[in-house]
């Protein structure tokens, strides 16, 4: 079965500047709520804070992908700046993510195919599952572009015409940790630097780690269809909302041009056709732990 014998109702595709605004808005009260408790000078509201940050950090990151798919707001330039505020947080070049995301949607199922979060390669190690875990290759990435952005120096692997913007958004990332090594200094105090980092590293990696794991995870990665090369994850109203509608991601992958709000109509289409599919997210990482068992007695024998 392809995609395209579907037949789905043009304004499905037509993007909404209502229904993205408000998610928008939903995500600069989180983080508004969350400085708020990091400054109340109360430890389990500094606490409480913190994970709030570390939640809105990962939540944005999904916002980012509905941006850098121009279907969030109609007007693109607007996806484009607000798509970069949004992945600023967690250090995310916007032109970077935009650029390796829409290959991999193209090549996906080939030899050609690469993500910038890429979780699909096996595990060797519990190191390795850590660095993965707490994005540690992601921010050795942040550090090295950013010294290549500050010297004019060339971003390998892309086109020249993309070396501006790359530029442009991995500049942004080291801003923003100066901008809160500066609010420190500033303010004599070590909290902005030091709850960001707390948040970032131990609440908004290992999350955005979970959401991003299920999405080709023991799929047909020799295949282009997106039914046999990608998972969908049917949860409950909250998760969806976190994830931004990125649990049905085999619907994402067989439309990606159709708002991240509207992805769970799709999924009423599609659903005969799915090869990978879980019914929550603890029953995908049940699933996860019983294949690696499966793994681990096969290399015993």
């Amino acid at each position: 079965m392809r995609q395209e014998c579907i037949s789905l109702e043009p304004k499905l595709f037509l993007a909404s500047n209502f229904a993205f605004g408000w998610r928008i808005s939903l995500w600069a009260l989180l983080l508004a709520c969350a400085v708020r408790l990091v400054c109340s000078h109360i430890a389990v509201g500094e606490l409480a804070g913190i994970v709030l940050l570390g939640l809105a950090f990962a939540h944005g990151v999904e916002l980012q992908h509905q941006a850098l798919h121009h279907s969030g707001f109609k007007w693109r330039p607007a996806n484009d700046i607000i798509g970069t505020i949004l992945g600023l947080p967690m250090l995310v070049s916007y032109s970077e993510y935009r650029i390796t995301h829409l290959w991999h949607h193209r090549k996906l199922g080939t030899t050609e195919d690469r993500e910038f979060f890429d979780y699909r390669k096996k595990r060797k190690g519990i190191n390795e599952m850590l660095n993965r875990i707490f994005l540690i290759p992601h921010f050795r990435g942040v550090i090295k572009n950013g010294l290549c952005a500050l010297t004019g120096r060339r971003f390998s692997g892309f086109d020249d015409k993309e070396q501006h913007g790359l530029r442009i958004s991995n500049i942004l990332c080291l801003g923003t940790i100066i901008l809160l090594m500066l609010a420190s200094i500033l303010f004599h105090s070590y909290k902005p630097i030091l709850c960001w980092l707390v948040a970032l590293i131990f609440v908004a990696s290992p999350l955005h780690f979970l959401i991003e794991h299920p999405e080709h995870f023991n799929c047909k990665s020799d295949s282009m269809v997106p039914y046999e090369n990608t998972r969908t994850i049917r949860s409950n109203r909250f998760l969806t909302w976190f994830t931004n509608g990125n649990n049905f991601h085999v619907e994402h992958h067989c439309f990606p041009s159709i708002p991240m709000h509207r992805v769970e109509i799709v999924h009423q289409v599609v659903r005969p056709y799915l090869k990978n599919y879980n019914t929550g997210y603890l029953k995908y990482f049940q699933y996860v732990l019983g294949a690696t068992r499966k793994s681990s007695g096969r290399r015993k024998n």
